[in-house]
């Protein structure tokens, strides 16, 4: 067996997932080579740059936002942080126009991207989930006008490059459907873990609002927040604590759509510790 210096970390890190998938990560020669990036652990540096950008936000009180058909015209936008003694969430309205809504949710309809969110489940996820998912990987949509802005702004917003954001995932939720607690980190063995570490923080976008009395509210029970969902607006948290450890705070769930003809659409924005690793040549998405 070839030894870890023989590997290029772009090598080693595929090694691992594939090695992770196969279910033989538990083998001592392998994490001799390869060593343990699947313990879930986030590296501390990149986990406090994320924890001091929040608290920068929360204190500053304000954020830049691009909202405009142009780059880089940037509005004002004030953030409001619900804060617990270990945990910052804060939210932002009008981070993205009316107009960008619309053309993201037509990517997902035009291309017939939406797929059941139980196929698309982290390994180790325990919430139930009863939406439908559309992910943003293909090319065509990489450098799409809303894409690039939704991301730059996140690397703007939380100091991070653009590389460690995955691609974009909407989300659909017609009535009744829902997503129960659950925690966006990855749970320790998870493969993907191998591929760019730890989810170290999630910016949740609304894409449509949903009226009063009509459910879709994001739920934090751990912590008493909850967000009504408002066209434009961000939740954003870090789904580890300063030291890099996973936060079991973070919990939250998407609550049901109560009302006929309201329909419900997110997006998510997960920024991982490490960089996003060229997929291409084994056709990964």
């Amino acid at each position: 067996m070839a030894s870890a210096g023989q590997l290029s970390d772009q090598e080693r890190r595929v090694f691992g997932w594939a090695c992770a998938t196969a279910g033989r990560q538990g083998n001592a020669e392998l994490q001799q080579l390869l060593g343990d990036e699947a313990s879930g652990q986030a590296d501390p540096s990149m986990s406090q740059r994320i924890c001091t950008s929040l608290q920068r936000l929360a204190d500053e009180g304000t954020v830049t936002s691009y909202t405009s058909e142009e780059l880089p015209l940037r509005n004002l936008r004030p953030v409001e942080a619900y804060s617990s003694d270990q945990i910052l969430v804060l939210a932002v309205p009008n981070v993205i126009s009316d107009f960008d809504a619309e053309v993201l949710i037509g990517f997902a309809d035009s291309g017939g991207l939406w797929r059941g969110s139980e196929k698309l489940e982290m390994e180790g996820s325990v919430g139930r989930r009863t939406s439908a998912s559309a992910q943003l990987s293909h090319v065509r949509y990489l450098f799409a006008g809303p894409v690039m802005k939704i991301r730059s702004w996140v690397s703007t917003t939380l100091g991070v490059p653009d590389s460690h954001i995955e691609a974009l995932q909407m989300v659909r939720y017609f009535k009744g459907q829902q997503y129960t607690r659950h925690v966006d980190w990855c749970p320790a063995g998870d493969p993907e873990l191998w591929v760019s570490g730890q989810r170290v923080a999630t910016v949740l976008l609304y894409l449509s609002t949903v009226p009063e009395d009509c459910g879709g509210e994001t739920v934090f029970e751990r912590l008493g927040v909850s967000v009504k969902p408002e066209l434009g607006k961000a939740v954003i948290w870090s789904n580890v604590d300063r030291t890099g450890k996973p936060d079991p705070l973070t919990m939250h769930e998407a609550m049901p759509i109560e009302c006929d003809e309201v329909v419900k659409y997110t997006m998510n924005v997960w920024v991982r510790e490490q960089p996003q690793p060229d997929r291409s040549w084994l056709g990964w998405r």
